[in-house]
């Protein structure tokens, strides 16, 4: 690696504070790699030789888990290569909830949390929230006078309000989450006495008109002889003046400032107590919630260590004395709460090595907070004092120290037009917020963006262009889509012309055409020769991406919705849960608008626009519906009347008869009652999404098993699944894929395209608010905060309490600084072809404001005469002492325009071929164009099912056929098929006796029981409930004394052991999840374990392990991924023969070669080989009774690839 004198400096730096800047691009990875490398072998860049340092001694915090484990690998790469000798296993390298967990898993006792606990992802936490939260408010509406109080607030904005203040104070480090109190307040005499000097001020300026005299001497006429104790809102209510006014400004901000603060001193109170109350108890109710189950959440993780290490300093100072230095990364977006574990777990001599980019700071709304950043460039931080006291009324002790300020600002990643680009684009709207901020009149206020915008240097030579004709050769393009002309174009399928009795919107048709605009340019490159697979459309949000992508489909291009591959994101499931949500409550209007739009009713744009118009502001949309079916509904068309009245017999029929269906019988009866089965049919005939609609309706029959009868417990499963799938969604960087992705700009943070398409930009940007508390931690005071109170009022009015609108004001600002950092990461994944697209007003330039989208910015900086011509701009600068070339560059612009559109309409057919045509397929795995499960991890015996025969795993699993020659629903030659997403059901041990059965329960048991044996009667009570016979119990007995008193017995009762290990294991992209008896985590190699009660007639253990060693191998990849180590034991114990367990070791080979090996089972399943083929590992079997049945197409598909 060639190295920068920027990265040098931040390799051999050994100051005890430093904070290194990184650009996008800049290295910053490999940077801090060899920084890691340095301190472990003890070699400066410079020559200087130093001490190394053990690697248990390094502590690193990555953001992401992916980071952490490609971290680990370049250090196994490194002690590889340099043939250094440490395990993995003495690595502190991971997530802050990693470490975080293996603190606590090492203090259990001390920590107050149970040693066996497990780590609940987001789906279950927000189940047992809810549950919480129902539980709370049911308790705060029994006490007296609060039900008037709750009543105000509408039950969703109460819920969300309570729920975000809970998480927002847990961010910030509170261990038991209150609302703080509330401002005081300032006295009435001050403010009578502020008011009236600001009165007077005004009365005696003679330069001022008439009229705002007399508003003047309104106020002192109400408030000069009032006495301080009777000031009240109502007083100034009725006050006679200006509610803004530019004249007397300050006299109207003083009097409405007032109004906020004697109506927060009269309501205020009342208010406050009882969401006080309500917030307490919900955090009382979770946390029990959570302690009934042994169960930590990701946030829990890091409160209880902290509160760990600062109650017992005697193992704090364990970790203080252990670690060497701490090395942060992406350290832009870590939180308070963070900053605390880093300070605690830090000594006076441990090194602090910050890594991060203030321009990349976008995880706002995950609580991160770039003020620790600025803090820290500034050599302040606020620490927790050591006394209890003081830090439970909130104190912090303010440190300053010296830091030493390094960057890498020299971008290798891009080409010099782009970073040219980024570099005028950023300097042009710093300036324009920097005037907006800045007041015009002398003396004024002065401001701009909180961020400091560091401009990229260029880190590599421009490349030569190649005498073919390069089609990537850099360049920056920016398309501007006309706003408000396209009301009455045909854009094809995207928009067809809008009929005569259309409702016609002034924006209609305008998004469609830049969709379009975009998607015909990207086909105009990849005919030029660009690929498919180097292509990005980046979008701030997911609100209009599906109008990007069917776009794609239009020009004929493939497209691939990064994050939008979850099941609940198929058009079938996003219908469904609509549906479904729509026969728990039909008042439920997102669900029923959603609905009535879709296929399940079918209603059009004018009639739907015609139904919400006329309704009252709190006026649910059902009794709208039910009027159009039953008597009409003037303007709207009788054919919309009749889909009405079909749709609302149905479901009032449905609802009817919900109580007596099971969840399953209820979606196939919504399904098939409204027609939704040939819809999908018609308009899918592959078959996969009548796949879907049964995989829905098995979800829920499994559901059902677990939960209970529960629809609305159903849709708000689905929700939580779905927002999970999303946020778990990663990008792939094949490039060897034929479809053009589509993703956010935050899944696209940290990686890199030859051609990224940052589309639209005419979104307007909406400020952040919360919603009943605003809470919101000082940036000088931490420990402190600002609170705001909102009160609904009628006509959707509210009253802003306390701080709400500072809050809001400062809110408004934080939004537009992370928008445009949001808009830098965007544009500097490029690296060589740069697009911006957006519709603007191209008639004249908006004014300047804190919510103009980013198209306005650009006609702003800009300017719109001669935009057409492109916009010169200056060279990027290379690095201080490097010698670059670097030409003047150039941004091309088109403008699309209504009257020049022609051909936007037109539909291109997509090539034949395998890969994907929707987000709901991975784009490097393509499937053929059958019938598909859902993408759901797979189980372990599922590969087992497919690796028996192809061809009856297609048939039982995916068309869930059944065998013919059963009637049970299972196939003659294996049990009948497990769901495919193991999540959902309990797990079944491997033997599926009875006997089996209650034998693992106790074994499961033995761990929290301290490994005693259990007595016969505890015995003889767990195999009655599984309805085997007490003439067992000897045996049962027999099994776990024998197993307790083997080697291995006493190996694992002298560790720490994980009963049930849940193990998700990644290959290729498709995720395997199984459970494991019992895992041995450390400290030394990783033991995972398993039981199994065959009968060993005849046979012995070592035989019978060949029926297991697909499960052997994929438990032993599932823990080394887990626990990053590259060494790996597996015991399986047959209880008959305890004392003589099949145990095997995997190395680093031996586990790559089963990757290998599973590599090839996993792919041809994503590939959809399920009917064999030349390029298929594993055929069918060719015996069963689904090869008889499938013997057609499998012949087939051996043809056809042949051919």
């Amino acid at each position: 690696m060639d190295l920068t004198p920027q990265q040098r400096a931040a390799i051999d730096s050994d100051a005890a504070d430093i904070l290194l800047s990184a650009g996008a691009g800049a290295g910053k990875t490999s940077t801090t790699v060899a920084r890691y490398e340095r301190l472990l072998t003890g070699d400066y860049t410079d020559g200087r030789r130093g001490e190394p340092v053990e690697p248990a001694s390094i502590l690193v915090f990555t953001f992401t888990d992916k980071a952490a484990g490609e971290l680990r690998e370049r250090i196994r790469k490194l002690r590889d290569d340099r043939g250094q000798d440490f395990s993995m296993s003495s690595l502190w390298v991971g997530t802050f909830h990693s470490v975080c967990a293996r603190i606590l898993r090492g203090h259990p006792v001390a920590a107050e949390v149970d040693p066996a606990f497990d780590v609940i992802d987001d789906v279950v936490a927000n189940r047992l929230k809810e549950a919480a939260y129902a539980t709370a408010l049911e308790a705060t509406a029994g006490a007296d006078g609060t039900i008037e109080v709750l009543s105000q607030f509408t039950p969703s904005t109460l819920k969300k309000g309570i729920q975000a203040a809970y998480e927002r104070l847990r961010a910030a480090g509170e261990f038991e989450p209150r609302l703080p109190d509330p401002p005081p307040g300032r006295p009435l005499e001050e403010i009578q006495r502020d008011l009236l000097r600001e009165a007077l001020d005004v009365k005696a300026n003679d330069e001022l008109p008439a009229a705002p005299i007399q508003r003047a001497d309104n106020v002192i006429a109400a408030l000069e002889k009032l006495d301080p104790e009777d000031l009240t809102f109502e007083v100034l209510d009725g006050i006679d003046i200006f509610k803004n006014s530019k004249v007397i400004r300050s006299l109207c901000e003083k009097v409405a400032r007032a109004k906020v603060e004697l109506l927060s001193r009269e309501m205020g109170p009342r208010y406050w107590e009882v969401l006080a109350d309500l917030l307490a108890g919900y955090g009382s109710a979770y946390e029990e919630a959570k302690s009934r189950r042994g169960s930590l959440d990701f946030e829990d993780l890091q409160l209880k260590t902290l509160d760990l290490l600062l109650r017992r300093p005697e193992i704090a100072v364990t970790y203080r004395d252990q670690f060497v230095e701490i090395m942060v990364d992406e350290f832009q977006d870590t939180n308070r709460l963070q900053m605390d574990l880093i300070d605690v777990l830090r000594s006076e001599t441990t090194r602090l090595f910050t890594v991060g980019d203030e321009m990349q700071a976008i995880y706002g709304f995950r609580y991160a907070d770039v003020e620790l950043f600025r803090q820290r460039r500034s050599g302040i931080s606020f620490r927790l004092p050591e006394d209890a006291e003081r830090r439970k009324a909130g104190e912090r002790d303010e440190t300053r120290f010296p830091i030493e300020l390094l960057s890498l600002n020299a971008n290798f990643r891009s080409e010099a037009p782009v970073i040219a680009a980024v570099n005028e684009i950023g300097r042009q709207f710093e300036a324009l917020v920097e005037g907006l901020r800045t007041d015009g009149e002398p003396g004024g206020v002065t401001g701009g963006t909180r961020h400091e915008f560091d401009e990229l240097k260029v880190g590599r030579s421009p490349e030569p262009i190649s005498d073919g004709g390069d089609p990537l050769t850099p360049k920056v393009e920016i398309l501007l889509t006309e706003a408000g002309t396209w009301q009455e174009a045909d854009l094809g399928p995207l928009a067809p012309a809008p009929g005569p009795d259309q409702h016609i919107t002034e924006h209609r048709g305008e998004h469609e055409a830049e969709a379009l605009a975009l998607a015909w340019h990207i086909r105009a490159a990849v005919d030029e020769g660009v690929h498919p697979g180097d292509i990005v459309i980046l979008l701030r949000t997911k609100t209009r991406m599906w109008l990007f992508e069917a776009a794609l489909k239009q020009v004929g291009l493939r497209p691939y919705v990064v994050g939008g591959t979850g099941f609940w994101e198929t058009r079938e499931g996003v219908d469904l849960r609509a549906l479904l949500a729509t026969i728990a409550n039909p008042r439920d209007d997102e669900a029923l608008t959603g609905t009535l739009a879709g296929p399940a009713c079918g209603l059009s744009p004018s009639a739907l626009w015609l139904l919400a118009r006329d309704r009252g502001h709190d006026e649910p949309l059902w009794p709208r519906v039910e009027l159009l079916a039953d008597q009409g509904i003037g303007g709207i068309e009788a054919e919309d009347r009749e889909l009405a009245a079909r749709f609302v017999a149905t479901l009032r029929s449905l609802v009817a008869r919900q109580a007596g269906l099971s969840l399953s019988e209820l979606v196939k009866s919504a399904v098939s009652e409204t027609g939704y089965d040939l819809v999908s049919l018609m308009r899918d005939r592959s078959g996969a999404g009548l796949a879907n609609i049964r995989r829905v309706a098995e979800i829920a029959g499994e559901y059902e098993t677990t939960e209970g009868r529960d629809l609305r417990g159903l849709v708000a499963w689905i929700d939580d699944s779905s927002r999970l799938d999303s946020e778990q969604a990663v990008a792939t960087e094949d490039e060897q894929s034929e479809a053009v992705r589509l993703m956010t700009v935050h899944k696209s943070k940290g990686l890199e395209f030859p051609m990224v398409c940052v589309a639209d930009l005419g979104r307007e940007s909406k400020s952040t608010s919360e919603s009943v508390v605003w809470i919101s931690p000082r940036v000088e005071e931490p420990g402190r905060f600002d609170v705001g109170l909102r009160l609904p009022e009628p006509e959707g009015k509210s009253l802003d309490l306390y701080d709400w609108a500072d809050l809001k004001a400062r809110g408004r600002l934080e939004t537009t600084d992370e928008e445009l950092r949001i808009l830098h990461v965007a544009l500097t994944r490029a690296q060589k072809r740069l697009v911006l697209s957006g519709v603007a007003n191209l008639e004249e330039a908006p004014r300047s404001s804190e919510a103009n989208p980013i198209t306005a910015r650009l006609t702003q900086a800009f300017g719109l005469d001669g935009l057409e011509d492109g916009i010169e701009i200056p060279a990027a600068d290379p690095p201080e002492g490097t010698e670059l070339d670097l030409p003047t560059g150039r941004i091309e612009v088109t403008l699309v325009r209504a009257e020049d559109a022609e051909g936007l309409e037109s539909v291109l057919e997509p090539p034949l071929a395998t890969e994907p045509e929707s987000g709901t397929e991975r784009p490097p795995l393509g499937r053929p164009p059958r019938a598909a499960f859902p993408e759901v991890p797979l189980s372990y015996s599922a590969l087992a099912s497919y690796r028996e025969c192809p061809a009856r795993f297609f048939a039982t699993r995916v068309l869930k056929l059944d065998d013919p020659g059963r009637t049970d629903g299972g196939s003659a030659e294996e049990p009948a098929a497990e769901p495919l997403d193991p999540g959902l059901v309990d797990r079944n041990p491997i033997d599926s006796t009875a006997f089996g059965v209650a034998v693992h329960q106790l074994l499961e048991q033995l761990p929290g029981r301290r490994w005693l044996l259990p007595g016969e009667e505890e015995v003889r009570r767990v195999l009655s409930q599984h309805g085997v016979p007490g003439a067992e119990v000897a045996t049962a007995r027999e099994m776990l004394e024998s197993f307790l008193g083997s080697d291995l017995g006493r190996e694992v009762k002298a560790g720490r052991a994980e009963v049930e290990s849940s193990l998700l294991l990644e290959i290729d992209g498709v995720m395997i999840r199984g459970f494991a008896d019992l895992l041995v985590p450390g400290p030394g190699i990783p033991l995972i374990l398993d039981y199994k009660s065959n009968q060993l007639t005849d046979t012995s253990p070592s035989d019978l392990m060949e029926k297991y060693d697909l499960q052997r191998d994929l438990y032993a990849l599932a823990v080394s991924q887990a626990l990053g180590t590259s060494e790996v034991e597996t015991a399986f114990v047959f209880l008959r023969d305890a004392a003589n367990p099949v145990r095997d070791k995997f190395d680093h080979q031996r586990l790559a070669e089963a990757r290998d090996s599973l590599a090839g089972l996993v792919g041809d399943i994503a590939r959809g080989r399920y009917l064999g083929g030349p390029e298929a590992t594993h055929q069918p079997c060719g015996e069963c009774w689904a090869c008889e049945l499938l013997v057609g197409q499998i012949e087939s598909v051996g043809q056809a690839e042949v051919a």
